[in-house]
């Protein structure tokens, strides 16, 4: 399968290949027909033009890319298509449901798999295509994205700038997509419409390490947007993965700290404050929070043994 993103969480294989070659961008409203399934291909949810379970013919599903109502993962697959297009493809957890999963219809840490026949699309900025830009143009896309997050964030409009940065991350996981091994590459390809979709190898290879210092500023700022939103539990998962890249980063342990003291996770708070603490010793925020945390914990314990006291001396 070719990958889509450049960590390969995202891969597709070409099934039908598109008569031209439009191809929506962002803000794109676009309709397709399509089945999730589970890596054993248990069908979880499918929307096809002859659903045999469906009492009349059914509508295409429709959405609009860059408005959050699907998984990241879809948005990106269908980016990579042109109109007409058929693919298969595998998103790995990160690019599906998560770490949470989906009630108890997807389990946690699952790939899916999508097979989609995208129909048309409509609107949207078409130079914003991440799959006709170049790596250099999809990176200083992801900053230019993360800068105008940033100046949301300013003016405490904590949703448009997570919108910023989501977006920003969407266009920096294709910034490595062009292989330095061109002809290991092209090899994968099962046939003529699989080449026909590979990335263009042109223009200089971006650093990874520019690349994942991106990736980074913009996790640690979409987690403190989601802690400002109230969404704890998505605060928590968002800085555990700035933390997967950089594991010495101090925002990332603040950031979830702070997320799991909101969600009563009160002894895990205090292990990323304290971490926190140790590689930033100097930050009056990192202590403020610490010790607040720990009264708290101090607290539970005093309270703790004067139950315990009670009841072994029966006055419970």
């Amino acid at each position: 399968m070719i990958p889509v993103t450049n960590d390969g969480g995202v891969r597709k294989s070409v099934v039908t290949k598109a008569e031209g070659s439009t191809r929506p961008g962002l803000g794109s409203r676009v309709w397709l027909w399509y089945t999730l399934r589970l890596q054993d291909d248990s069908v979880l949810e499918s929307c096809q033009e002859t659903d045999a379970a469906a009492e009349h013919r059914r509508r295409p599903f429709s959405f609009r890319i860059g408005s959050k109502t699907v998984i990241r993962g879809l948005e990106l697959a269908v980016m990579s298509m042109s109109v007409g297009e058929a693919s298969e493809f595998v998103l790995e957890p990160d690019y599906a449901f998560g770490q949470r999963g989906k009630g108890h219809v997807i389990p946690p840490d699952a790939a899916v798999k999508l097979d989609i026949r995208l129909l048309k699309t409509e609107g949207g900025d078409q130079t914003q295509n991440l799959m006709a830009m170049s790596p250099q143009e999809r990176f200083q896309l992801a900053l230019t994205l993360k800068e105008a997050g940033n100046e949301k964030f300013k003016c405490t409009d904590y949703a448009a700038a997570a919108e910023c940065y989501e977006q920003a991350l969407n266009a920096v996981s294709y910034v490595r997509m062009h292989v330095q091994d061109q002809d290991s590459y092209y090899a994968s390809a099962k046939n003529d419409a699989e080449v026909d979709h590979k990335v263009d190898m042109e223009g200089v290879v971006i650093p990874d390490e520019d690349v994942q210092q991106l990736r980074l500023a913009c996790l640690n700022n979409l987690a403190l947007c989601n802690f400002k939103e109230g969404d704890h539990a998505q605060a928590e998962e968002i800085a555990s993965k700035a933390l997967s890249i950089d594991p010495e980063n101090a925002k990332g342990f603040f950031y979830r700290g702070r997320a799991r003291y909101a969600s009563g996770k009160f002894s895990e708070a205090r292990d990323d404050l304290r971490e926190a603490a140790q590689r930033n010793p100097d930050n009056k925020g990192i202590r403020l929070e610490l010790d607040r945390v720990e009264k708290k914990l101090s607290a539970q314990s005093h309270q703790e043994r004067r139950v315990y006291g009670a009841m072994f001396s029966g006055r419970a």
